[in-house]
């Protein structure tokens, strides 16, 4: 019984999930957006002369990375994949556009790397410019360009998202539709059973809110063993000890 509640105590405690990569770094180089472990596509710009960079991939706890150290680049764009394994098996990836050469970029392009909206798996793709989704409280949308010049213009309404790209050049502009459903008053009321429903947490957030639960499980585990165990052996002591006084 013993060795079953140390075992499920470690189980518990196994709960709480490092984030997979810490960092990404490219020496003397800039990453476009900053790092950031939600955000999985960024951009970086070297000059033609630069033929080889170093990536830097600080992992998390127990990870095997691939894609990270000395890197060959070709004139124009490169294409680096980082992925991340525990265990045999793909936890994460983040992309790496690499360009060496300023004279390679597309000045006409007008459309954008990515699109990330809080709780949503939009299914993006650069070519594809309405999509619908459900309503969401506190929506929050994030994007990636391919080059950092891009002029992007995003509005929000109630009902609606538009992210306005226009090239570097000004000669061709694109916009993204992002429709969203409404939902009646009574029927978010009925749905919502907790006030945790709908709401988007932070790592920090859910790692605090596992460890709680890690605790209070293991505290319940505790006094289980202390009256199965502790308790019940003091009991017997105790019952010995009298009989013996009567005698």
């Amino acid at each position: 019984m013993k060795k079953v509640l140390l075992i499920l105590i470690i189980s518990f405690f196994s709960i709480i999930k490092l984030n997979a990569v810490e960092d990404i770094s490219i020496n003397n180089q800039k990453l476009i957006p900053d790092f950031n472990i939600n955000t999985k596509n960024y951009n970086v710009f070297v000059n033609s002369k630069t033929e080889i960079i170093t990536i830097n991939v600080t992992p998390g706890s127990n990870e095997l990375i691939t894609g990270s150290g000395s890197i060959s680049l070709k004139e124009g764009l490169n294409k680096v994949e980082i992925k991340v394994y525990k265990e045999e098996e793909l936890i994460d990836s983040y992309t790496l556009n690499i360009t060496r050469g300023e004279e390679k970029i597309n000045t006409s392009l007008a459309t954008l790397n990515d699109i990330r909206v809080s709780g949503v798996d939009l299914n993006f793709s650069s070519d594809v410019f309405n999509y619908n989704i459900d309503y969401i409280d506190n929506l929050n949308i994030d994007y990636t360009t391919p080059y950092p010049n891009m002029n992007v213009l995003l509005k929000k309404t109630k009902d609606k998202i538009t992210i306005k790209v226009t090239s570097i050049d000004k000669s061709i502009t694109n916009t993204y539709n992002i429709n969203i459903k409404q939902e009646k008053n009574a029927q978010k009321e009925t749905s919502k059973t907790s006030i945790f429903d709908k709401k988007e947490f932070s790592p920090f957030e859910l790692k605090i809110i596992r460890i709680s639960i890690i605790l209070t499980i293991s505290i319940i585990l505790i006094i289980i063993f202390y009256f199965v165990f502790i308790k019940k052996r003091t009991n017997k002591v105790l019952n010995i000890s009298h009989s013996i006084l009567h005698k």
